[in-house]
């Protein structure tokens, strides 16, 4: 086993994606997201990011009724010079100034008409949150010093929760979308599908969204969370107390489906996956496996280094990616690459399945692998995340996350706002969707079937459909675009939140609360 498979990055070079991002329609301020799926673009190029804190302040002060500061259109400043670091733009000159004057007049009106009174820090927290806003990357959010913290614990794979991942098919409505294995969750006795009605007795269309609800599911490790729930499978609902606990997410699951076929389930690449990854391949090898079809329908993605890790396991060396962007007020442009140090051979044939909840690392998964000619790809087309952000730490412990590059697949693809085109697109049946892969019978899994007739496998079905005649081809070759494409409303993403197990089920008599509409996330969260 190669050492390089357990190496970590430097600490301060992270990298972060999320397919939709955190943020509120109004209010300036930004929905938390802590979620054990987390897409995480971890990179390690030789970059470095610069942990920065910027505050704005005033030049100088004139004299007014309301004694409010006069806003220099040269520079702001406070502990950093703020126009120092934003070089003027040849021509920009009279749009300065205009911006300048307008945002001194904003302040004016807001300080001596807003219906409460404002102090300075509410005006500096609201011009660095709504800078953030602005931006026309919907991946560039502000998260508080609480959610960072969390999320980094998140990123190592683990999580204080019960175990169970939550989907949010409507607004006020959260239904249990999958159980881990062996976590509280699975013990208590936690089924899909089961619909949550209260949390510590606060019925769940109080909730904000999904995320709130989650926050409130998670807490302190042994402490104990109260959940009613409604089972529809016996028409009752259930009240249990669990017991929250660590809860280490298991992202790779592999299995033989005959003597020659492989199946690797990929959940999503934590910072734990490329040991996790490298230990299945080499079980479906020591098994005689000549085929693997990868799952990656329910993937939103995750740590970019453990993706580089898991295609060097798969690829002879050669270019995985090349990044377009900025750093440190510079263009760059890097490439990721696979070495020579393959340990599944060449002549084992691949299939991906993926879905449109398929997103950013597990987009560059698939499409690595088919540009090289290793792999089909089948289902549907996928997200279309194919930009990267990173964290930067502020001082007072909060973060913002800002989209600093594209990425190009090895045949110069883009799929930033357009997602993978499969070799195959075939979707699940109507009734089925939204259903959890690991969940479907080998009768209703239409796409894994489809799969296994590409690879020539007969005899598991009743009736076999005839094999579809595919080639693994790259993707089109693109031009960089000028501007960031427009993400197609369709392919919004439903991640999942872990929940804990609870450890007494308890049959209630009361009905089934009826949900009312809340601010509809489409986002799943884990608890």
């Amino acid at each position: 086993m190669e050492d390089r498979y357990y190496s970590e990055p430097e600490e301060n070079v992270r990298y972060y994606q999320y397919p939709e991002p955190p943020r509120k329609n109004s209010g300036g301020q930004i929905l938390t997201v802590i979620l054990a799926v987390l897409l995480t673009f971890l990179l390690a190029v030789g970059a470095t990011v610069i942990v920065m804190t910027i505050t704005f302040g005033f030049r100088r002060e004139v004299k007014s009724k309301t004694d409010i500061q006069q806003i220099d259109p040269d520079y702001l400043i406070g502990e950093v010079d703020i126009m120092k670091i934003v070089p003027r733009t040849a021509g920009d000159e009279e749009a300065e100034k205009l911006e300048a004057k307008k945002l001194e007049e904003i302040v004016r009106h807001l300080y001596e008409s807003y219906y409460r009174n404002l102090t300075r820090s509410d005006i500096y927290k609201a011009l660095g949150l709504g800078l953030i806003e602005q931006q026309d990357s919907p991946y560039t959010y502000y998260l508080t010093a609480e959610d960072y913290t969390q999320i980094r614990t998140e990123m190592g794979g683990s999580y204080v929760g019960i175990g169970a991942s939550v989907n949010a098919p409507e607004p006020g409505r959260y239904v249990i979308f999958d159980v881990l294995e062996n976590s509280p969750a699975e013990k208590a006795g936690l089924l899909a599908d089961d619909e949550l009605v209260s949390v510590d007795n606060m019925l769940v269309t109080s909730f904000t969204d999904i995320n709130d609800l989650a926050n409130h599911i998670k807490g302190k490790e042994g402490t104990v969370v109260t959940i009613e729930l409604y089972r529809p499978s016996t028409k009752e609902n259930y009240t249990v107390q669990i017991i929250r606990a660590s809860v280490n997410t298991v992202d790779v699951t592999v299995s033989m489906i005959n003597d020659q076929v492989g199946y690797c389930y990929m959940r999503e690449f934590t910072g734990t996956f490329a040991a996790q990854f490298e230990k299945g391949m080499r079980e479906l090898m020591e098994k005689g496996a000549k085929h693997i079809v990868f799952d990656l329908r329910e993937n939103p993605g995750g740590d970019a280094h453990q993706l580089v890790l898991a295609l060097d396991m798969l690829l002879p060396e050669g270019v995985i990616a090349t990044l377009k962007g900025r750093s440190e007020g510079r263009p760059i442009e890097d490439v990721w690459e696979s070495t020579d140090r393959m340990i599944v051979p060449k002549d084992v044939k691949f299939a991906c399945l993926v879905s449109n909840r398929s997103a950013s690392a597990a987009e560059l998964f698939a499409g690595a692998l088919r540009d090289h000619g290793r792999t089909v790809i089948i289902g549907e087309q996928t997200y279309g995340k194919g930009s990267g952000t990173a964290f930067f730490p502020l001082a007072d412990g909060s973060a913002v996350n800002i989209t600093i590059f594209q990425y190009y697949l090895p045949s110069g693809e883009l799929i930033e706002g357009r997602g993978l085109k499969p070799n195959l697109e075939i979707s699940l049946p109507q009734e089925l969707r939204g259903t959890s892969v690991r969940r479907l019978t080998r009768a209703e899994d239409t796409q894994l079937k489809a799969a296994l007739d590409y690879l020539g496998v007969s005899g598991l079905y009743p009736t076999p459909s005839p094999k579809p005649t595919l080639t693994p081809t790259p993707g089109p070759k693109t031009t960089t675009p000028t501007t960031e494409p427009t993400k197609p409303s369709t392919t919004a993403k439903s991640t999942a939140t872990p929940t804990n197990p609870p450890t007494t089920v308890t049959p209630s008599s009361t009905a089934k609360a009826t949900p009312t509409p809340t601010s509809a996330p489409t986002k799943g969260s884990g608890s």
